[in-house]
Order: C-alpha cells, then sequence, then structure tokens
C-alpha cells in the first residue's frame, strides 16, 4: 500500500491552495490615482484632438486644391485662409496659397507666403524649391539660386530639384536674351512683319535661345520616360518669358504627344491663370483632362474655352465627345454638329 494516502489532508494540498489560504492582503495590487487617470484620459482626448484637427485641415486642405484646379481662385483662396487661420504653419497649404497670390497678381506677398513656410520648415527640400520656382517666374533668377541649391543639398536624389538647379547654373554666366540692360524682363519684340492678331487676342512674341534649350532637354525627358524631370525643364523655360502665352502651350502639346496628360494639365492648368483669355491654352488644357479621363474637368474648360472663342470648331468638337462620355447624348450631338458646320472635317465615323 502506498503510505502517502494516509498523510493528513493539509499536507499534501497543493502549493498554491495554500498560497490562496493567506488571503489576498499579502498581494501588493496597482492603485492608480486620481491624477493618473485625468493625466491619461487627457492624453488621449489630447490625441484624439490632434487626430481630428489633421483629418480636417487634410479635407479642408482637399477643397482649396479642387478650387483651385477648377480656375476658381477667389473660393481657394478664402478655403486657404480659413485653413491657414487655424494651422498657420500647414505647409501645403502655404504654398498654394503663394501660388493663389500669383495668379492673382500680387508676387510680393507671394514671396512673403512662401518665406513663412521657410521659417516654419527651414530643412523642408520642397519648400526651399517653391521659393526657387517662385523667384524664377517672376525674373528673380539669380535670387532664385540658392534656394535650388539648398533643396539639393537637402534632396541629392531628387532629379527634378536637380534640373532646376542645373537650367540657373547653365545660364547665370550670361543673362537671358529677355533681359533689359537694367536686369528688368522684358518682351522680346517679333520679327518685322508677324502679325500680332491671334484669334484670342494674344500677342505673338519670340521664344529666345534658352528656353528654347529647355525644352529640348525637357522632350529628351519625356521620352527617356521622366515626366518630373521634364515638368522642371519646362517650367523653367516658362518662367524665363513668363509674358510668352507660346511656351507654355508650346511645352503643354508636347507633354500631349508623349502620353503625358498631367504634365500637360500642371503646365498649362498654370498658363491659364496667367493668360485667362486664351481660348487656345483652356482648350489645351480640356484636352489634356480628357486624355486623362476626367470628363467632367474637360467639360467645364471647354465651356470657359468657347466664351472665349465661339468660332473654333475642334472646342465644339472635344466638348461633345466630353458630354458623350458623361451620358449626355443630346446635349453631345449638339456640339458635335456645330462642330461640322464649322468644319466638316470634324464629321465623326459612323
Amino acid at each position: 500500500m502506498n503510505a502517502r494516502r494516509f498523510l493528513p489532508a493539509r499536507i499534501v494540498l497543493p502549493w498554491y491552495v495554500a498560497v490562496l489560504a493567506t488571503g489576498c492582503a499579502a498581494i501588493d495590487l496597482p492603485n492608480p490615482t486620481a491624477d493618473d487617470i485625468t493625466e491619461k484620459r487627457q492624453a488621449r482626448n489630447e490625441e484624439a484632438v490632434r487626430r481630428f484637427e489633421k483629418q480636417r485641415g487634410f479635407a479642408e486642405f482637399q477643397a482649396a486644391l479642387s478650387r483651385w484646379q477648377q480656375g476658381d481662385v477667389q473660393r481657394c483662396r478664402e478655403r486657404l485662409e480659413q485653413l491657414l487661420a487655424r494651422s498657420p504653419n500647414h505647409r501645403e497649404a502655404q504654398l498654394l496659397m503663394a501660388d493663389v497670390l500669383l495668379a492673382s497678381h500680387q508676387p510680393q506677398e507671394a514671396v512673403a507666403q512662401i518665406g513663412q513656410a521657410l521659417a516654419a520648415h527651414p530643412k523642408d527640400a520642397k519648400v526651399h524649391h517653391a521659393m526657387g520656382l517662385l523667384l524664377d517666374t517672376i525674373g528673380q533668377r539669380a535670387d532664385a539660386l540658392p534656394y535650388y541649391e539648398q533643396a539639393t543639398k537637402l534632396e541629392p536624389a531628387n532629379e527634378v530639384y536637380a534640373a532646376s538647379y542645373q537650367s540657373v547654373l547653365n545660364t547665370a554666366s550670361s543673362p537671358p536674351s529677355s533681359a533689359s540692360s537694367d536686369g528688368s524682363l522684358r518682351v522680346l519684340a517679333p520679327p518685322a512683319g508677324t502679325d500680332l492678331a491671334e484669334p484670342d487676342g494674344i500677342a505673338e512674341v519670340t521664344v529666345s535661345d534658352a528656353p528654347e534649350n529647355m525644352i529640348q532637354q525637357g522632350e529628351e525627358a519625356l521620352a527617356a520616360g521622366s515626366a518630373d524631370v521634364a515638368l522642371a525643364y519646362f517650367r523653367q523655360a516658362v518662367s524665363s518669358q513668363p509674358d510668352n502665352p507660346q511656351i507654355p502651350l508650346s511645352v503643354a502639346v508636347l507633354a500631349l504627344r508623349h502620353n503625358q496628360p498631367d504634365v500637360a494639365i500642371a503646365l498649362a492648368g498654370d498658363a491659364v491663370r496667367r493668360f485667362p483669355k486664351s481660348a487656345r491654352l483652356h482648350r489645351t488644357l480640356a484636352t489634356a483632362y480628357y486624355r486623362k479621363g476626367d470628363y467632367a474637368s474637360s467639360q467645364v474648360v471647354l465651356q470657359q474655352a468657347l466664351s472665349l472663342d465661339k468660332s473654333d470648331a475642334l472646342s465644339y468638337f472635344l466638348m461633345g465627345c466630353a458630354l458623350a462620355k458623361l451620358g449626355h447624348p443630346e446635349a453631345a450631338e449638339a456640339h458635335l454638329r456645330q462642330a461640322r458646320r464649322i468644319n466638316p472635317r470634324y464629321s465623326l465615323r459612323r
């Protein structure tokens, strides 16, 4: 027989039963104070507020950006002002506000706006590059150079920043052909006998060698599949003669030929705000939206193009195509008929 069976029960009890029998008084459980609970609750509330503000800021910026892309500068500005009143260091809002101010013919205010962004984000390459682009656009190329350089130093692998910096370096040794003797910009005069009367009322001006070189480099970048680098070169070409509408028109068309509608939208979108009475620029922007598949935006811009020039068969044709894509067959057919009346070659093959 097993003698263990006759031992007293208290001796063979498991050890953990004995521990429980002593009670819980010996176990030191945490006892959070009211201050600890309040502090944790406050931290959770603050984190929730931060998340809410971030989400609200994102939504408000997207709403402002949508207005900007639609060409509604005033509503875009109003939304940005509300956002910046609450979040004055919102980087994307600061940069877009600078674009809005430039489009509203307030270049010095735009410079001041990016200056505030630089104060808030001194190590941000994008902000430095934006300042360089702005100064370049308003003709202060020498002042733009250090900002391009700093952007390149902060992000040496960024090809766009490197292209902007290099394009200024290439022209820094000699003044651009569009510069007058006192350093201010002027519009180059066209050759004698050139007809200045365009259909949309914008004067034709010549293109100097400097922007032609940049355009060529941009086209080579497009051919190589580097859309961002191409856009940087094209914007440099535009900024070299900011009063020449032919440059943004030409480079936007080049982008479309290389099947880069986003590049064309960026270039033509900037241009229509600078030359709001150019029907051809509006039509080019609308074509880019159509090629991208954004038929609603294409329709909006084509309405502006047709309000500027009701004799343009291509704009009617494009409007008919856009309306057909949007599911408005009757309105589409009306515009296509008008295109055929103006120019029979815009007949659709059935």
